[in-house]
This record gives C-alpha cells, structure tokens and sequence, in this order.
C-alpha cells in the first residue's frame, strides 16, 4: 500500500512543482504601458516623478497648503495609471496625491516578485524623505497593496492605513483558491500582511465587500485581529472585489477616515 502512495504521490509532486514554476505569471499581471503615456493623470493635475537616484517612479499631485500626503498602493493587475480615479475622488481633500509603481509594471524595469516590490515601496518612501514629505503620511492599500501598505506602515510612524480588501497572507488566498495544492508550502510571493500587522502603531481602515470572490470576506475580517490598536472594519454590502470602489459608501468611510 505505501509503494502505491509512493508512487501516486510522484506525478503530483511533478505537478505541484510544474504550476508553482509559474507562479508569478499566475500572481501578477502588470500593465507594460509606460508611465508617461496617462492623459487622465496628467489633466488631473499629476505629474510623472521619475527619480533615478532613489529608484523611484509614481505619480504625484501636489495641492496647497496640504495636510498631507496619501500613497496609494495598487493591487496586482494593471498600473498606476489605471488608478487615476483616486485623483478623481479625493482631489478635495487637501492632501498631496502619490500614486506608487512597482518594479516591473508601468513599463519600468525589474522583477516581478515580493522581494522587488517591497524594495520598490522602500525607494518610495526614500524619495519622499529627499522631498520633506515624510510627515503627516497616510497609506491607501487595494487588494496587493494593502500588504504593501502594511509592510511600510509597519516600519515607518506614519498617521493612518486605509486597507481596501485585505487578506492575511497572499498564500493563506492563494490556498482557498487552490485548496488541492501545497500552496501555504510552495509559495514564494507570501506577503504575510498579518506579520507586519502586528508592528502597525497607527489607526487603520478596513473596508471589504461581502460578496468577494477574489479575496472573499472573512480574510479581511480576520486581518483586521492583527492590528495591535482599534481598526475600524466596514462591511461594504453587495459589492464584491473589483467593484467596491464605485460605491458611494466606500468613499463616505475614507472621507470621514481622512478627517
């Protein structure tokens, strides 16, 4: 009986290793339209920053006498430009606007992978430290990002984390998804948000849809435990991953957050 396990378990194992071979196919998606083709960021008033020194590409618009600065990290699919929208709906709350790339999406050169997008965030925020705007910094994570939020808020004293559909871990996702797989063993792209959940001193901002698919409901209700301070979680009813933004109620929560 074990000989016949033993060799049934063969093809799987060469299975398992041929799928997560191409896992980063399977995670990221990034739009390889360079950054400098964004009409709608542009006439919203954004600028492309392309600092080399530091490594750093995103958007920015700056306003007037600002309160502060928001970084917006987006989720897996696409690109910065794709998120002109949050330009739209918040162009008036006083707060300058960063709209952050990562390495190997937006035409920029690098490597798809945890490791290089967090350097990514990092050479961000170095950038923002060579501008003086490092104070008075509130983080905006979707999906992806709010891992990435997590991950710099968890370093740096920064004053509020808004976290759009988050999860624990991308592999804890990643195994409801493909619960016949050793996801939780194989996966390199963890981004175990509920790790640096824990060094998080700032307030924090949970909004989830109820019918998501895509990272469904419970993982930002268990996220949420993580969070060493009080973090406001507000169930968004009806709406599901990647229509959670178009609703009225999503922008009412960050509005009032922001104040």
């Amino acid at each position: 009986m074990n000989k016949i396990i033993t060799i049934a378990l063969i093809p799987y194992a060469f299975f398992c290793l041929l799928v997560f071979s191409f896992e980063n196919s399977m995670v990221f998606y990034p739009d390889q339209r360079s950054l400098k083709y964004c009409p709608r960021v542009f006439q919203m008033g954004g600028e492309l920053i392309e600092d080399k020194k530091n490594n750093a590409y995103y958007y920015l618009r700056k306003v007037p006498e600002a309160k502060g600065t928001l970084v917006h990290f987006h989720g897996n699919a696409g690109n910065a430009c794709d998120r002109y929208f949050v330009l739209d709906r918040l162009k008036d709350q006083h707060f300058n606007i960063i709209l952050a790339e990562y390495p190997g999406y937006g035409g920029l050169v690098g490597d798809l992978g945890e490791k290089e997008i967090l350097q990514g965030a990092d050479n961000l925020f170095l950038s923002l430290e060579s501008k003086g705007m490092d104070n008075s910094v509130y983080l905006f994570g979707e999906s992806l990002g709010t891992a990435v939020s997590t991950y710099i808020a968890s370093k740096k004293p920064i004053k509020g984390l808004i976290l759009q559909s988050p999860f624990t871990t991308l592999s804890d996702v990643g195994q409801h998804h493909y619960p016949i797989l050793p996801v939780r063993w194989l996966m390199t792209n963890k981004f175990p948000l509920k790790v640096w959940a824990k060094k998080v001193n700032s307030q924090v901002l949970i909004i989830h849809g109820d019918k998501d698919r895509v990272i469904p409901f419970r993982f930002g209700k268990e996220a949420a435990t993580y969070f060493p301070k009080s973090t406001l979680f507000k169930k968004i009813e009806g709406r599901g991953h990647n229509d959670l933004v178009s609703s009225h109620v999503f922008w009412k929560e960050v509005y009032e957050f922001l104040k």
